[in-house]
């Protein structure tokens, strides 16, 4: 069983108690992950499935109980085929991968690099291979990060997030609604996204670091 079975398949209480292992430090804080409330008419995501749910540790029943959270939204690798939501573009690949410079795209989508708010991340070399930069030259679209076959932390962290914006801006890919938006599934990544050990504070006393964050995008999606 590969990380994003486990993840996907563990029990609220489970998945409750490892997401809850965060530290009290950090640098980003976003009051409105805990804060918000969860619509009572059924048209708001599942409360556990919710970072509230997941830390609060209340089993009370609550508007969509019973349904899976990884039922919520689509995996990187489904959203490579799927249609992708109004407002962003899934565009193509290069049709060429190496020199001449740069590569022809017969359909370039959206770049991954603070199009949608993510911070400058992703670059292609003259080889039309995607590389992990800070620098904004050359830049790589979500599709090219998608589809690039590096294993790299950075890199399955990357798709991870990729995935949870278009399940967020998207909004109900599954049996109810998502439960992050836009804003903070950019949020989450920016916070952590340079370092293993930079947090995302989720407030003034549970922090995440990259590891957590990726956790609980996984556990959103269909494995």
């Amino acid at each position: 069983m590969n990380s994003s079975q486990s993840v996907g398949n563990d029990r609220p209480d489970q998945l409750r108690r490892r997401l809850a292992r965060g530290g009290m430090a950090g640098t980003v804080l976003l009051g409105s992950l805990i804060s918000r409330p969860v619509l009572g008419n059924g048209s708001g995501p599942p409360y556990d499935c919710t970072i509230s749910g997941q830390l609060s540790g209340n089993m009370s029943p609550r508007t969509g109980d019973g349904i899976a959270c990884n039922s919520l939204g689509k995996s990187p690798a489904q959203w490579i085929t799927s249609v992708w939501p109004s407002g962003v573009t899934k565009g193509s690949m290069p049709t060429a991968t190496v020199s001449p410079f740069p590569h022809p795209f017969p359909g370039l989508g959206t770049y991954f690099n603070l199009v949608l708010g993510f911070a400058t991340s992703f670059t292609y070399d003259t080889n039309g291979s995607v590389v992990y930069s800070t620098v904004n030259d050359r830049q790589a679209t979500l599709l090219q990060v998608l589809q690039s076959p590096n294993a790299d932390p950075l890199f399955n962290f990357a798709r991870e997030a990729i995935a949870a914006l278009l399940n967020a801006i998207h909004g109900n890919v599954g049996p109810a609604a998502y439960p992050l938006t836009q804003a903070e599934v950019v949020a989450m990544y920016n916070a952590v996204h340079r370092n293993s050990t930079d947090l995302f504070v989720v407030n003034t006393s549970i922090s995440w670091n990259r590891g957590q964050v990726e956790t609980y995008f996984r556990s959103l999606r269909a494995v």
